[in-house]
């Protein structure tokens, strides 16, 4: 068995590292060998708390090992905290009703409003101690952005050039915004209630039929020239003459109902456009009869 990589113990201050799949695949066959928490953090110098995470998403793993391949294997997928995943959709919720009050959102306030709801849903907890911290910093605000398409939101690279007495000021108005603002309490309600809504809708919105399928003459007839093409330039450039045949032959064979359906539509074609042709024809004809003929009109001599 491998030895994971950084084996050093816990709580020794080295830089966190994220793992890759098959190692995670190792950790979850220790624990099927019925080895304590305590014994692979000792082995692996891999927090408690990382070594929950990864035993809680069991299933994904496996799952991710056996359809996988050995490169995708050994590529690091950290996993993100379900505390996050749901502090980012209520922050989102909030955002939308800071939109529709016509309130205005910067880098400041959406931090401070995420940390806020973050600290909640940690106090909500099982184990509110085992959670990490969460600093709300530029690089998850810029990803929390470009995930949710929130273009109307201030990257952070903009708060260095915003005007120095407003951001002297900012803390307080930030403060009065989010106590004044919704609780993520209510947040949670309006996420529930949105949910069931939007199940609600999917169920009431009819399904448009879909379009059919179209396929012109014209269409079919170069298809079928470019397979033939193809087919004559294997027939031509292998050197197994016998290979070459009995698959153009097969080929040819599956390609008889659209050089059917080709012919078909080709003959009605030709049909109407001969039944067009006598058609102008006749009313040509019948209308020359209708002319008054000036072959029998006699001469008037002065």
């Amino acid at each position: 068995m491998s030895k994971l990589p950084d084996s050093k113990p816990a709580g020794s201050g080295r830089k966190r590292k994220a793992l890759t799949v098959g190692e995670k695949f190792e950790i979850l066959k220790r624990y099927e060998r019925n080895e304590t928490t305590r014994d692979i953090v000792k082995a692996t110098g891999i927090k408690e708390s990382t070594l929950r995470t990864i035993r809680s998403n069991a299933e994904k793993i496996k799952q991710t090992c056996v359809s996988g391949t050995s490169s995708s294997i050994a590529v690091s997928i950290r996993t993100r905290p379900k505390i996050l995943e749901e502090m980012e959709k209520l922050l989102s919720i909030w955002i939308e009703t800071q939109t529709m009050k016509r309130i205005g959102t910067t880098f400041f306030t959406v931090r401070q409003k995420a940390v806020t709801i973050y600290e909640d849903l940690k106090k909500q907890s099982t184990n509110p101690t085992e959670i990490p911290p969460f600093t709300a910093s530029s690089g998850w605000f810029c990803r929390f952005k470009n995930q949710y398409s929130f273009h109307n939101v201030r990257l952070c690279g903009e708060a260095g050039s915003a005007d120095v007495d407003a951001v002297q000021t900012f803390p307080i108005e930030v403060q009065n915004l989010v106590k004044e603002k919704v609780t993520t309490e209510e947040l949670e309600k309006l996420s529930v209630a949105g949910e069931a809504e939007g199940r609600k809708d999917d169920e009431n919105q009819e399904v448009p039929p879909p379009s059919p399928r179209q396929m012109t003459t014209a269409e079919l007839s170069d298809t079928l020239k470019t397979i033939e093409q193809r087919l004559q330039w294997l027939e031509d450039n292998d050197c197994n003459a016998e290979r070459s045949g009995k698959t153009t032959r097969g080929i040819r064979a599956c390609l008889e109902p659209y050089k059917q359906l080709l012919y078909e539509r080709s003959t009605r074609a030709k049909q109407k456009k001969l039944e067009f042709y006598f058609t102008a024809m006749k009313k040509h004809c019948d209308n020359k009869e209708a002319l008054p003929s000036t072959s029998n009109r006699t001469s008037v001599r002065p």
